[in-house]
């Protein structure tokens, strides 16, 4: 008798791990994909940062100086005003007399204020302020100098007291000297 052939044994360890083979193998494919993307990521910031330090660095220690590119609209804007330095010559200066009391042959006391008007050539820095020294003549104890504070569109100044021999003294003014203020 001849033996029967047995039943052809299905291939049980092999069909079982086919899926899992072609799981892991998708697995490894998309994990390398996902590490050389970010290799390739990482590579191309590195390489941007590096450039713009380089280009950083090369602007600051550059020794060749920048040239000028003149813009159309620099070109076209108004240059910066220039503006006049006043001089003592650049003034009539006449003085107010505000207060004014005479006592016969003694004399008079007066008080006086400064008046100031530009006749200069030139414009003047309108943000400027300028300290004025002047002399005031005609008192009894000799000249009297005294400051003021002239700005664009006013001044500062301290009245003063005058006390002349007589009452036909004449009482005269006269600038000094004149120099920017410092802020």
């Amino acid at each position: 008798m001849s033996q029967p052939t047995p039943p052809p044994v299905p291939d049980v360890l092999s069909s079982a791990h086919a899926p899992e083979k072609s799981r892991a193998k998708g697995l490894i494919i998309w994990a390398t994909v996902v590490v050389i993307a970010a290799i390739t990521g990482t590579g191309v910031m590195v390489a941007q940062a590096a450039g713009d330090d380089r280009a950083q660095a090369a602007t600051a220690t550059s020794s060749v100086p920048a040239e000028d590119v003149a813009t159309p609209e620099a070109e076209a804007s108004t240059p910066e005003p220039v503006y006049a330095t006043p001089t003592v010559d650049d003034f009539i200066m006449t003085l107010h007399t505000t207060k004014r009391q005479c006592s016969g042959n003694a004399g008079c006391t007066l008080i006086v204020e400064p008046d100031f008007a530009y006749i200069g050539a030139g414009d003047t820095d309108p943000v400027a302020w300028w300290d004025v020294t002047y002399e005031i003549r005609g008192d009894k104890s000799g000249p009297i100098t005294a400051t003021a504070e002239l700005y664009p569109e006013s001044m500062s100044f301290s009245p003063t007291m005058v006390k002349t021999a007589s009452s036909d003294t004449k009482v005269t003014v006269k600038m000094t000297d004149i120099v920017r203020g410092v802020y």
